[in-house]
């Protein structure tokens, strides 16, 4: 769309003469009031689209690009120059030498899931580009050195996230790494992610990451499986690393995987504790992490196992079942012995560094399948 520069001084003088009225929208013409806080150059833009018959993606773009109420901006690292590239269609034009290239948008939460893509992408897929959508207090800084480009965002700026995509020429993207839960507690949503969130319902990990997964098709940006490239990282059925399970531990790796399957499937979590056929603890919200703390001090550190599996139906794109050295760290120091997970469904990442600590802090390491549901 191309805007005339007559019909928006137009638009702007409008958009001042409603500034100095009384803030009434029925007075503005439908306009936001002075309390939503809009400059006189955001009032203009949305009295464009308005006047314009623009869509709804041309409103979310000028409210959430120009309202003063947004606090936070974003800065950029790349490895090329130019700066800022103006949108030209559906995707902003590329250095010179990029048309063409693939190129893949990373949201990328905490942990080494991120950094272990990158480096599995450039290995299989020579040439690739890779952007990353960082996020404060949870990426790490040093992402930006493996990366093509990275700007930082605030958790529910999907907007911001979405153009920094399409500017840098990606369609397509994967989401991985973890987001503290006290950020999802700490929103600042931009008016995109309030419409998102209006409309559903049930808030899990399906719903919520399908509805970001559609608000990026509306942008032409497919969300891959968050395996991709890592499928050599999905261990086989069998003992993986660490001790070999006995008998009774591997009657408990049976039992805790029908009742995570049971707990995955109504949307609690993908993880239990469990001792001698008794559950010591089901993950919910806080994580695997505090789970396993939990449970490993119910059961005193003697023949606790923790169970990983994903759900029913799993849609590898998000939320896909991880396991890395951090999951042995905390198991070892929570007393848990062992660790089962579902074959060829759960990411094992750094695994040489997984079995050196399996190894030396004693964590069986074990990958069962389906056979047992």
């Amino acid at each position: 769309m191309e805007r005339g520069n007559d019909d928006r001084d137009t638009a702007r003088r409008g958009a001042r003469d409603d500034g100095r009225s009384s803030g009434s929208n029925a007075r503005s013409g439908g306009l936001p009031s002075r309390n939503f806080r809009l400059n006189p150059a955001a009032r203009a833009d949305i009295l464009w689209v308005r006047q314009s018959k623009g869509g709804l993606a041309e409103l979310v773009d000028a409210l959430d690009s120009k309202s003063s109420s947004n606090e936070c901006g974003f800065e950029s690292h790349s490895r090329y120059s130019g700066g800022m590239f103006r949108r030209r269609g559906p995707f902003s034009a590329l250095p010179n030498g990029m048309a063409g290239t693939r190129t893949i948008g990373i949201i990328a939460g905490s942990g080494v899931y991120p950094e272990t893509f990158i480096r599995h992408a450039r290995a299989k897929s020579p040439g690739i580009r890779l952007v990353v959508a960082a996020f404060h207090g949870e990426t790490k800084p040093e992402l930006a050195d493996a990366a093509d480009a990275m700007e930082w965002f605030r958790v529910g700026q999907l907007s911001k996230v979405v153009r920094f995509f399409r500017r840098e020429g990606a369609d397509e993207a994967v989401m991985m790494g973890r987001i503290s839960p006290k950020k999802l507690f700490d929103l600042r949503p931009d008016l995109r992610v309030l419409m998102l969130l209006a409309r559903i319902r049930e808030r899990n990990a399906e719903t919520l990451f399908g509805g970001i997964a559609e608000e990026l098709a509306k942008d032409g940006i497919t969300l891959l499986p968050a395996t991709t490239f890592l499928e050599d990282l999905l261990p086989p059925a069998g003992h993986v690393c660490g001790p070999a399970l006995g008998k009774r531990q591997l009657g408990d790796a049976e039992f805790g995987y029908r009742i995570a399957k049971e707990t995955s499937a109504m949307d609690i979590g993908q993880s239990v504790v469990v001792r001698h056929g008794t559950v010591l603890a089901v993950e919910a919200f806080e994580g695997t992490n505090e789970c396993i703390r939990r449970g490993g001090a119910l059961g005193r550190g003697r023949n606790v196992l923790l169970v990983k599996v994903s759900k029913p139906a799993q849609d590898l794109r998000f939320d896909v079942p991880v396991i890395g050295p951090d999951t042995i760290e905390t198991c070892a120091e929570a007393g848990v012995s062992a660790v089962v997970i579902e074959a060829g469904r759960t990411l094992v990442l750094e695994m040489e560094r997984v079995a050196r600590l399996c190894d030396k802090r004693g964590v069986s390491l074990q990958a069962i399948d389906a056979i047992f549901q």
